[in-house]
């Protein structure tokens, strides 16, 4: 095992494939001890605990099972006809395998992956290699051009969602991912736009609350006040204008999907929302 790796599912997986292995529990404090047998995570519900048989009992609607391992837990709840997710995390950042096996076995519709390119890329050209059909989503961790060059071919067809619009979304976007091809030689992406459009959000205020306190220096708590002061301001991605919670008044969310092996992918859904409302203070 390399540092990162995940050696709880490295373990399981190799348990699945027919190895006799074990897992060592080593503490920072000098304790070392074997863990639990590995078969226990592929036991069938007569050979559980009897506080696990109880709090399966328990179980009711929808199921979140969280670290759900080889997957034992959810599948027995799945047979019972009850609406199961499962959820495992990992730092693993090579083999996604010990992931991938217990995963093809629930036969998912979709697999949402909540993190960062580096990892989904992978999980997902690993995942297609072996076999898993399920439509794939992640959100704006994956909204890069470094998604497609990892998953290659694999990219296509997958979602992803982001609070930032593509380049190609307006004449506006278009033509500023123009001038900064030209200015650096390179294709600008999602977050570029957004973060450009932040930093002028953020000068603004400034130029207005230097305008009507010249000569001080503001407080953390006053430029926070002045961002949300801004009114009607035509960035590159669109109006933007804050509510006094900091929130936009309206938020855009974009539902974009890779229909071919290139960056960015193309918008299928725009989802617009108000702010909510401010809770009404108790008396």
């Amino acid at each position: 095992m390399k540092h990162l790796q995940d050696a709880y599912g490295q373990a399981i997986y190799d348990f699945h494939s027919g190895e006799d292995c074990n897992v060592v529990i080593e503490r920072d404090d000098g304790y070392i001890d074997l863990d639990a047998p590995l078969k226990r995570y592929f036991s069938e519900y007569r050979n559980w605990a009897p506080y696990e048989r109880l709090a399966i009992k328990c179980a009711k609607g929808r199921v979140l099972d969280v670290g759900c391992g080889a997957g034992r837990h959810s599948l027995h709840l799945q047979k019972l006809g009850l609406n199961v997710l499962g959820y495992e995390g990992t730092e693993e950042r090579a083999n996604f395998s010990p992931m991938i096996i217990p995963l093809k076995a629930k036969n998912p519709a979709l697999v949402y992956f909540g993190g960062i390119y580096h990892q989904g890329g992978l999980l997902l050209k690993q995942m297609r290699e072996k076999g898993v059909k399920a439509l794939f989503m992640g959100p704006d961790g994956v909204d890069s051009e470094e998604m497609v060059k990892i998953a290659g071919a694999a990219a296509v067809g997958s979602y992803y969602t982001s609070v930032a619009p593509p380049r190609d979304a307006t004449p506006d976007t278009a033509a500023f991912a123009k001038k900064y091809k030209q200015r650096f030689g390179k294709e600008i992406e999602a977050f570029g736009l957004y973060g450009y459009d932040a930093t002028l959000v953020g000068i603004k205020a400034m130029e207005q609350w230097l305008k009507a306190n010249p000569g001080k220096k503001p407080t953390r708590a006053q430029v926070s006040s002045a961002v949300r002061n801004i009114k009607g301001f035509k960035g590159v991605t669109g109006a933007i204008e804050f509510d006094n919670k900091g929130d936009p008044v309206k938020a855009k969310y974009f539902v974009l999907q890779f229909d071919k092996q290139a960056y960015p992918g193309k918008v299928v859904k725009i989802i617009e929302h108000q702010a909510p409302a401010a809770l009404a203070k108790k008396p």
